[in-house]
C-alpha cells in the first residue's frame, strides 16, 4: 500500500514513468470492466485508455485511506456508461419497456446458479455477448459491479422498473443459454 501511495503522488506531479507504472499494474482490471461493456477489443481497448486518462486526471481527489480498486472500478463504470448514453446505445436506439404485466422477480433465482454445470470463461464470455442491449449493459451493472436499480436508473436515464424488468430478461436469457449448455454437455 506504501508503494501504491508513493507512486500516486509521483503521477500527480506529472511523473511519466510512474504514470506508466500505475497503468500497466491496473491495466488487465481495467480492460476486463471495459470488454464488458464493450464486446471489441479495439473498443474496450479505447474505453480502458479513456477510463485511466480520467483517473489520472483526478487522482488529486483519490482519498489514500480508501481502497484504491473501488475507487479505479467506479471512475471506468462510469466512462463506460458515459461512453454507452453518449452513442445513444441505450436511451436512443433502443425502447424500453414500461408496461408489462410480467413481474421481473419471479423467473430467476440466484440459488439455480448454484446447479451449473463446469463452464468455462470463455462460455461465460459467448453468453455475455449473446445478450442485447440493454439487458447486457443492464446486468453487468446489477450482477456484476453490485449497483442498486436506482443507482442503474439514475444513471441510464431509465426507470427503477425498467431496470428491473431487463434484468429479469437477462436471467430468463442466461438460464436458457444454461440449460441449453446443460444438454450440449450431458450428450458429450
Amino acid at each position: 500500500m506504501q508503494n501504491l501511495k508513493k507512486l500516486i503522488k509521483q503521477c500527480i506531479k506529472g511523473d511519466r514513468k510512474a504514470q506508466k507504472v500505475l497503468y500497466e499494474n491496473h491495466y488487465q482490471f481495467l480492460m476486463s470492466i471495459c470488454y464488458r461493456y464493450q464486446h471489441n477489443y479495439q473498443d474496450a481497448v479505447s474505453l480502458t485508455n479513456q477510463a485511466f486518462l480520467k483517473i489520472i486526471t483526478n487522482l488529486e481527489t483519490y482519498d489514500t485511506t480508501q481502497p484504491f480498486l473501488p475507487w479505479i472500478k467506479r471512475i471506468t463504470i462510469n466512462v463506460a456508461i458515459d461512453h454507452i448514453r453518449k452513442n445513444r446505445r441505450i436511451d436512443g436506439q433502443t425502447i424500453f419497456l414500461e408496461d408489462s404485466t410480467q413481474d421481473p422477480e419471479s423467473d430467476f433465482t440466484e440459488e439455480e446458479l448454484h446447479d451449473l454445470p463446469e463452464l468455462i470463461y470463455e462460455d461465460y464470455i459467448e453468453m455475455m455477448n449473446a445478450l442485447e442491449e440493454p439487458t447486457r449493459t443492464i446486468f453487468n451493472l446489477y450482477a456484476i459491479d453490485d449497483l442498486k436499480h436506482k443507482e442503474i436508473a439514475d444513471k441510464l436515464g431509465i426507470s427503477e422498473r425498467s431496470s428491473k424488468r431487463y434484468l429479469s430478461y437477462a436471467r430468463k436469457a442466461l438460464k436458457g443459454m444454461i440449460s441449453e449448455k446443460k444438454k450440449i454437455l450431458k450428450r458429450a
